[in-house]
């Protein structure tokens, strides 16, 4: 039987044949080498390359050649990248910088880049000048950022009127003596000495530190976390270190535009500040104010003046959540007096128009008596006529009294609405003095978290038993408000303390510190059991559902464990157990997290 004889015009049967080629020959199966055998069997000529394409890969080959300052090493990896986007114009552009760059002569820095650093850190002043020093550096480093040697030369002048500039003598307290800070370049080169630490180990460190320290900070700001994920992809893609040039410049615009809006983030603060702070005043006006309202206003006041913390909002919140409680209170005995006091007026008004209309008719009898009498001559018709009048008088008075009986019914009336009132607010100002529960939730209130804490440290130190301190805070409280209402969170929050009181033992206190956060006091407690009792506590609620409206609602918690010092005040204890939240959220929805005290209680 004849063979057939092949298609050479048939893609496939080419395909095959180049492949089998690539096989026999055992030639590596790269695109290139594929496409010269394709067309050598397809018996076509291969079309020619671009030459731009074999030009840009010709000027590549020949500047990684080249011996290359380090300044011009970023213009390498930009002719790099505009290469692979096939950006001709802007390949055009950069060699034509690099080549101004190389013609240029070399100039002298006018101070090495590391002691220009440790001149700037020497040079930090008063809080009150570090506003105007931070907006000078960033004017002279946007302005000559891509002109190294001026900028050198710039910023060495910046620093030495700094230094040169005399400024008053700081004095420290004894609460909060000035911290020693060892040399920056002097601890690097110990460690590096020490550890033999290379560029790799560098980079890992960079972009930890971006990654972990600095995006999570940037939650409401999007567009700078896609900058910083833009500069970590760029570093880890970086083999040597000298190709960091254009990092650093990106990484400097970014710190100035940072600044920035961190400035004016702080002038929005200042603003609602300011508004809230007028807000109080306006209520503090009346002079008639209860004085229970001025003194929780006059506290409210003292907690905006002072600088503000996350413990003095909860305290200022705490404050305004009583006044709402005890305004809704008096409301309704308030609206109760208005409505006596209303009918005491209609009742005056209308006894008024009967006695006015009694009197004027009465007034117009004594005429008609008047002029009956100059009529009359006989005495038996004056006998007659004193008789009527004696008559009209005797209802005259009946009248009178009505309305004065009336009018003084409703006076009692109104003064018995007013000594309610009065009892009434008597009433909650004692009860709100002995309060120390969260109407809400049935939770310890955040009035009572002072003098709990307190006691149980107190305990502790007298008895040496450890005082742990844990802090929850609900996870997606404010997503559930706002999906199924505020009752629906209301009714989470609640069913949460009932839970946790199931849990937590006799003598632990569960005290509402924030909206969504609370305290749990375990005294007699070490860490470790503290710890475990808070993921009993989590397993307990993956346990149970919260019904809304026939749905099924899951809670879960975030939480911070530690150990409280006997010497250290509450706000310490609390800014530990919140970092420990803080660690708890970054690991996930519904983890604890633990932060040992320090070994020396802090002053």
């Amino acid at each position: 039987m004849e063979a057939s004889q092949p298609d050479t015009k048939n893609p496939i049967w080419i395909a095959r044949e180049t492949l089998k080629h690539l096989a026999t020959q055992r030639i590596a199966p790269t695109p290139d080498q594929y496409q010269a055998i394709y067309y050598q069997i397809a018996g076509i000529k291969p079309p020619k390359h671009d030459v731009s394409d074999s030009l840009a890969n010709n000027l590549l080959a020949m500047l990684r050649t080249l011996s290359l300052p380090q300044a011009a090493n970023r213009y390498v990896v930009d002719i790099n990248l505009a290469v692979g986007n096939e950006n001709w114009p802007t390949v055009a552009q950069l060699v034509g910088q690099l080549i101004q760059l190389q013609a240029s002569p070399n100039q002298q820095l006018e101070r090495p880049w590391e002691e220009l650093l440790l001149m700037l850190w020497d040079a930090r002043g008063k809080a009150s000048d570090d506003h105007t020093r931070r907006d000078e550096l960033a004017y002279t480093v946007a302005l000559f950022a891509g002109q190294p040697e001026k900028l050198n030369h710039e910023l060495n002048t910046l620093i030495t009127h700094w230094l040169n500039k005399p400024h008053e003598i700081e004095v420290f307290d004894n609460e909060n003596p000035p911290v020693e800070i060892m040399p920056v370049n002097s601890t690097i080169q110990e460690n590096c000495s020490q550890t033999e630490c290379s560029w790799q180990q560098w980079q890992v460190l960079v972009v930890n530190t971006l990654r972990d320290g600095l995006i999570p900070r940037l939650t409401s700001h999007q567009h700078w976390i896609d900058e910083i994920e833009f500069i970590i992809q760029a570093i880890e893609a970086i083999e040597q270190p000298e190709n960091i040039d254009w990092i650093q410049k990106r990484l400097r615009q970014c710190w100035i535009h940072m600044a920035l809006r961190i400035d004016q983030e702080q002038r929005l603060i200042d603003g609602l500040l300011s508004v809230l702070a007028l807000f109080v005043e306006h209520l503090s006006l009346p002079s008639d104010l209860d004085p229970w309202v001025t003194h929780q206003l006059d506290n409210i006041r003292r907690n905006l003046a002072k600088p503000l913390t996350l413990h003095r909002i909860y305290d200022a919140e705490s404050i305004l959540k009583e006044l709402v409680y005890q305004q809704g209170l008096l409301q309704h005995t308030l609206t109760e007096a208005q409505q006596t006091l209303k009918a005491m007026i209609s009742v005056f008004l209308e006894r008024l128009g009967v006695v006015t209309e009694a009197t004027g008719e009465f007034q117009h009898k004594i005429d008609h008596y008047t002029e009956r009498v100059h009529q009359t001559s006989q005495a038996v018709d004056f006998k007659s006529l004193l008789e009527e009048l004696m008559e009209d008088t005797r209802h005259m008075q009946l009248d009178m009294l009505r309305a004065r009986d009336e009018l003084v019914k409703t006076q009692q009336q109104a003064d018995a609405a007013q000594q309610r009132v009065n009892e009434l607010r008597q009433q909650l100002r004692q009860v709100s003095e002995h309060n120390r529960d969260d109407r809400l939730t049935g939770a310890l209130s955040h009035r009572a978290l002072v003098e709990t804490f307190s006691a149980e440290q107190s305990h502790m130190s007298q008895s040496g038993k450890p005082l742990c301190l844990a802090l929850l805070d609900v996870d997606n409280l404010s997503e559930l408000n706002a999906q199924l209402g505020r009752q629906a969170g209301d009714d989470t929050l609640t069913g949460l303390v009932q839970v946790i009181k199931t849990v937590i033992r006799e003598g632990d206190s569960v005290i509402r510190y924030g909206s969504e956060e609370f305290l749990i006091l375990l005294p007699n407690t070490p860490l470790s059991t503290a710890t475990d009792l808070l993921r009993r506590l989590q397993r307990e609620l993956t346990k149970r559902f919260f019904m809304n409206n026939n749905k099924r609602l899951l809670i879960t918690f975030s939480a911070g464990v530690t150990r409280c010092l006997s010497e250290e005040s509450r706000e310490q204890a609390l800014d530990r157990a919140d970092y420990a939240v803080f660690l708890a959220r970054k690991q996930g929805k519904n983890q604890v997290a633990v932060v040992e005290a320090p070994e020396i209680p802090v002053n």
